[in-house]
C-alpha cells in the first residue's frame, strides 16, 4: 500500500467514553460492571454467531448483514478473525483505519481515509509482524489472537445510523466490537489473561474495548496496550466534536461521574485505574505524531505538549499502573512491525524489534508490561 494511502487510512477521530466505579474485581461495593451496563456498555453482547470457516491458521467469522447487526459503515458484512495460540492468554487486537463524522469526511475527499471494509490491511488473513508475528521477536508469542477489523468510521464508539446528504453511514462501532468479543467468548470462555490493544483508530478503540470487555469478563485481569490512539481531542475545534457527538451518538456510553472525560477522553484511563484494581495500562506514541496532530489540526510541537501534559498527569496519579513509551519523532504506530513516516518509507523512524529508549527495547518493555518486570518503566525520550 502506498505511504500516502496508509497514512490517510490510519487517521482517526477523538471520542469520549466512560468507565465504571468500583473497588474490587467483581464489581465490589460500587458495582463496576453494573455501572458499565447502566451506561449501555455490553448491551450488544450475546448475539448469534456465524459458523466460522478456516483460512490458513485463522478462523474467519463473517456476520451476515442484518437490521441492527454488526456491519461496516456502508452496510457490508463484518468479519472477525481468530488465531489459536499455545497458552491460555488472549490478545484482543483492534485494527486502525480512519474516522468520519459528516458528509465531507465520510463521502467527500477529506483525506481522512476512513476504512470501509472488514478486509485487513494487506489482505486476508491478517499477517503482520510485531505483536501479531510469530517467534521470539514477539513478546507475547503464543497468545491466542482475536483480530477485530475496523470499518465503522467511529473509532469503535458509535451507535447510530447517520443520514448524510450523500448517503447512509452505519456507525456501528459498539455493535461490531461486541460481536468480536462474542467470538472471543465462544473460543476462549475462561482465559488466563486478556490484553485489549489497538493501533491508531484501534488505539482510540481500546477505551470502549476495555468497557465492553470488562462486562463480558468481570473477573479476568485486563491489560490495555494503546498504540498511537491516545484519546486526545482539540478543544479549540468544538464544531468537529459536536458533529461526532451528534452523528456517532456515543454519549449514552459515558458513565455518570466520569466528568474529566469531557476535557480529554484520555482521562478515562484515570477513571479505570481508580476503580478497577484488575487492570493496568500502557501507551506508545511518537511525540510529534504527524497523523494525529494533523487530524487534530494542531502543530506537531503543540501536539507533543498536549500528549506529555495529559499522559503525564495520568502517570503521576498512577505511577505503578500506567506507563508510557514516548519516542521522539513524527511517525505513527508501531505494534504491527513498523509505523508510517511523513518523510519516507514505512519504518524509517523505527521498527518494532529495534526501537528503544534508554537502552530498553520496545519488545522487552511490552514483555515486562505483562509480567511486571523491571523494564516496564515510564520512558519519555
Amino acid at each position: 500500500m502506498r505511504l500516502k494511502s496508509l497514512a490517510a487510512a490510519l487517521l482517526l477521530g477523538a471520542v469520549v467514553f466512560g468507565c465504571g466505579d468500583d473497588d474490587d474485581a467483581n464489581g465490589g461495593e460500587a458495582g463496576l460492571v453494573e455501572q458499565l451496563e447502566a451506561a449501555g456498555l455490553g448491551q450488544y453482547l450475546g448475539g448469534d454467531l456465524p459458523t466460522p470457516t478456516q483460512l490458513g491458521d485463522w478462523l474467519r467469522y463473517e456476520f451476515p448483514v442484518t437490521d441492527g447487526g454488526p456491519q461496516c459503515i456502508f452496510g457490508t458484512e463484518y468479519v472477525v478473525y481468530v488465531r489459536p495460540g499455545t497458552n491460555d492468554n488472549v490478545l484482543f487486537y483492534l485494527e486502525g483505519g480512519g474516522a468520519c463524522w459528516n458528509d465531507e469526511t465520510c463521502f467527500g475527499n477529506s483525506g481522512l481515509g476512513a476504512k470501509t471494509t472488514s478486509e485487513p490491511f494487506g489482505g486476508e488473513p491478517p499477517t503482520f509482524a510485531g505483536i501479531l508475528g510469530r517467534g521470539p521477536g514477539n513478546p507475547i508469542d503464543g497468545w491466542n489472537v482475536v483480530y477485530a477489523p475496523y470499518c465503522d468510521g467511529s473509532v469503535f464508539s458509535g451507535d447510530n445510523v447517520a443520514e448524510y446528504d450523500s448517503g447512509t453511514a452505519y456507525h456501528f462501532g459498539q455493535i461490531n466490537i461486541s460481536a468480536a468479543i462474542d467470538v472471543m467468548r465462544e473460543n476462549y470462555p475462561d482465559p488466563e489473561t486478556i490484553m485489549v490493544s489497538g493501533s491508531s483508530a484501534g488505539g482510540y478503540g481500546t477505551y470502549p474495548g476495555y468497557g465492553n470487555m470488562r462486562v463480558a469478563y468481570p473477573d479476568e485481569f485486563i491489560y490495555v496496550l494503546n498504540d498511537s490512539g491516545p484519546g486526545l481531542q482539540n478543544n479549540d475545534d468544538p464544531a468537529s466534536i459536536a458533529e461526532r457527538r451528534e452523528n456517532w451518538r456515543f454519549e449514552e456510553f459515558i458513565v455518570d461521574g466520569c466528568t474529566d472525560c469531557s476535557e480529554q477522553p484520555s482521562y478515562l484511563t484515570d477513571w479505570a485505574l481508580d476503580n478497577d484494581p484488575d487492570t493496568v495500562a500502557a501507551l506508545f506514541s511518537y511525540q510529534r505524531d504527524f497523523v494525529i496532530s494533523d487530524f487534530l489540526m494542531v502543530e506537531r510541537d503543540e501536539y507533543r505538549d498536549l500528549l506529555l501534559d495529559v499522559s503525564g498527569a495520568i502517570t503521576s496519579r498512577h505511577p505503578d499502573r500506567f506507563k508510557r513509551f514516548l519516542v521522539e519523532g513524527e511517525a505513527h504506530t508501531i505494534l504491527l512491525g513498523a509505523g508510517v513516516s511523513p518523510n519516507g518509507p514505512i519504518g524509517t523512524e523505527g521498527f518494532f524489534n529495534t526501537l528503544e529508549i534508554d537502552g530498553v527495547l520496545l519488545p522487552d518493555w511490552i514483555a515486562d508490561f505483562v509480567s511486571d518486570g523491571p523494564d516496564w518503566r515510564d520512558l519519555v525520550e
